[in-house]
Formats: structure tokens, C-alpha cells, sequence
């Protein structure tokens, strides 16, 4: 959705549209804009004001560098995380349940169980009650790195929050779920138009 309508614009205003994997300097007079993915758009001459999007932009690729980093040397990925987090808050919990809530494929999270009992984060136990089931567990290292991750949640969201003068920060908090509420709808309506083998699953780290 977005990349397709950044192409068009991008040809039409004679700017130059490039991929990079790191940060960027831009020499002269030449203008940066956060895109998804460290795609840079920028032309001569032209100095617009950063807007909401590009803003935004900036956060989540922040936030993106600041979980890598946290991932560094383990093999935690964002997708493991959540399986993680979504074990952590539903309790020991079949596969399916974790697909349904993390909106994957039974078969991704799968995988990512796979992996994740491999370096002994969680642990696969009998269903009780199905045969055909499996119950996914957290192992007690595990736990204890997930009540770690909450904690640090909660203080950095604290800090962020800090920063606002507490008179605005209801106007942000609406705001904010404002904007995550028409982006959910914009990406909504864009997977659906997508070709069907193309999807969250498709591209989805393991």
C-alpha cells in the first residue's frame, strides 16, 4: 500500500527512490524521509516540513533498532517474542490458540515453537483432553525473561510518557488511537486486496 503510493509519487515529482540497510548522510541540499524498512526518498531543492507519517516513521524504525539490539546474540526475533508474550499472558495454551491470537498460521507459529523449544524457552506437554493437540509452555528461564521484558515495558513507557507535559498527554493517547485504529484499517483493507498467497505468513520470520 504505502511503497506502491511512495513509487508513484516519486516518479512524478522527479525524485529518486533508494534502499538502504543502515543510516543515511545526505549530501548538499538533498532532503531524508523515513520510509518503511529504511527506504529513503529524498530530492534536490526541497526541504518539506517532516509530517506526522514521517514521524512516526522515525519511532518505529527506532524501536526496531532498539529491539534488535536487545535481540543481539540470542536467538529471539520479534515474531518469537510473541510467541512468548502471548504464552505469557494466555498461560500454557495450544498452538492454534496462540495462531488465533497473534494472527498467524497454526503452521507458523509451529516453527516458531519449533525453534523456541529448541533453545529451551518453552516446552511442547500433552493436551489433556485432545490427543491430536499439543500444550505450549513456558519453561522457567522463560518466564522469568518475560516478567523482565514487562517490567522493562513498563518503565520505558513511563519514561516516554515523562517527556509529555501531563496536560497533553490525553490529546496524545487519543491521537494515538486514532491513528492506530485508520492504519489497522488501511493495512486491513491492503492484505485483503493482496494476492492470497501473500500475507503476514509469507514473509514471516522463524
Amino acid at each position: 500500500m504505502v511503497t506502491a503510493w511512495l513509487w508513484w509519487v516519486a516518479r512524478r515529482a522527479g525524485w529518486t527512490l533508494v534502499h538502504l540497510w543502515g543510516s543515511v548522510t545526505t549530501p548538499g541540499n538533498e532532503v531524508r524521509i523515513w520510509l518503511p524498512q529504511h527506504l529513503v526518498l529524498y530530492g534536490n531543492d526541497m526541504a518539506p516540513d517532516q509530517t506526522i507519517f514521517d514521524k512516526l516513521l522515525l519511532i518505529s524504525d527506532l524501536l526496531q533498532r532498539d529491539m534488535n539490539s536487545s535481540f543481539a546474540g540470542t536467538p529471539l526475533t520479534a515474531s518469537r517474542v510473541g510467541v512468548l508474550w502471548m504464552v505469557h499472558h494466555l498461560g500454557p495454551s495450544t498452538q492454534q490458540s496462540i495462531a488465533a491470537g497473534l494472527g498467524v498460521s497454526a503452521r507458523h507459529v509451529s516453527g516458531l515453537v519449533d525453534v523456541l523449544e529448541k533453545h529451551g524457552y518453552v516446552r511442547r506437554q500433552a493436551h489433556p483432553t485432545d490427543r491430536r493437540a499439543v500444550i505450549v509452555a513456558l519453561t522457567a528461564s522463560a518466564r522469568l525473561l518475560v516478567a523482565e521484558m514487562q517490567r522493562q515495558h513498563e518503565a520505558v513507557t513511563a519514561d516516554l510518557v515523562s517527556c509529555v507535559a501531563e496536560e497533553d498527554r490525553a490529546a496524545l493517547d487519543r491521537g494515538i488511537d486514532a491513528i492506530a485504529a485508520r492504519l489497522t484499517t488501511l493495512v486491513t483493507e491492503s492484505e485483503v486486496q493482496a494476492p492470497q498467497d501473500v500475507g503476514r505468513d509469507g514473509t514471516a520470520d522463524v
